[in-house]
């Protein structure tokens, strides 16, 4: 029996072809697909270790107008050389980009430009993102219907986004399942309950959402089963909370109190369907 490669998305009241309001991170996920969290920080060192590359790229933050080497090397006051070697730098690791522009008399002037999708996200200026994350949850949480099914459904869309960066789909095994998270950054621990392979306990930490988890680490745990729910889905499996972790019926729910900062880890039973 051939195993399909298209996943069902959970019935959750939302129609089908209902916009995902996270999109535009799947794209940045796709861009960073081969780097670990490790390799991607590296990038961004060695991309602004330079005092002039920063001032830069700062320079485009503030004015995001697209601009030529010269006229970069004019306003930094160096060579016109220099200013492309830079530029060359910042294009390369992903937050430049490079247009053309035409309609002048003369050769094409080539421009560079602030590039919408890098690979990791530099905010200048600061950007109150921990603030928002749980202002957003606790929106959610005051919806109509609940801001459990709501969330799940985002994790799920997030995971599904995902998936299709793997190319060994479906996956081998669980471990290689839950792989994306890890290069995502999470920090997980899958534990085998009993004897034939057919349950394990998966705690999976909250660093992934740190900054909103610190304040409802019940809604995120709900996000995140979610998301490991569309990663193993293909495997014929099923994620539930774990009767001692954040979001769990009896603990910290969506009628109950929101979690405490303690609460360092969300744990799931994941178990084979029937």
């Amino acid at each position: 029996m051939t195993r399909s490669n298209a996943v069902e998305r959970p019935a959750t009241g939302r129609e089908a072809d209902a916009p995902v309001l996270v999109e535009p991170a799947y794209r940045t996920l796709r861009s960073a697909a081969g780097l670990t969290l490790a390799e991607g920080f590296d990038q961004i060192a060695e991309a602004i270790r330079d005092g002039t590359r920063r001032r830069i790229l700062v320079d485009f933050y503030r004015d995001a107008t697209p601009r030529t080497a010269a006229e970069v090397a004019a306003n930094q006051g160096i060579s016109r050389a220099v200013a492309r070697s830079h530029l060359e730098v910042l294009r390369a690791v992903g937050y430049l980009r490079l247009t053309v522009r035409r309609g002048r008399r003369g050769k094409p002037a080539h421009l560079y430009a602030l590039d919408t999708d890098p690979p990791h996200w530099l905010p200048h200026p600061p950007r109150q993102m921990a603030l928002l994350a749980l202002l957003v949850l606790q929106a959610a949480a005051l919806g109509p219907d609940g801001a459990i099914p709501l969330i799940e459904q985002v994790g799920w869309d997030y995971g599904s986004a995902v998936q299709e960066l793997r190319a060994d789909r479906p996956p081998a095994d669980l471990g290689g399942a839950l792989a994306p998270l890890e290069r995502l950054g999470g920090r997980l621990t899958l534990t085998p309950i009993g004897r034939g392979g057919r349950r394990w306990r998966l705690d999976l930490g909250l660093a992934l959402f740190h900054e909103a988890a610190a304040g409802r680490p019940d809604l995120v745990c709900h996000l995140q089963m979610g998301l490991v729910r569309s990663l193993v889905v293909e495997l014929g499996l099923v994620v539930e909370l774990a009767p001692d972790g954040p979001g769990a019926s009896g603990g910290t729910g969506s009628g109950g109190a929101p979690g405490t900062a303690e609460e360092e880890t969300c744990h799931f039973i994941i178990r084979r369907s029937g």
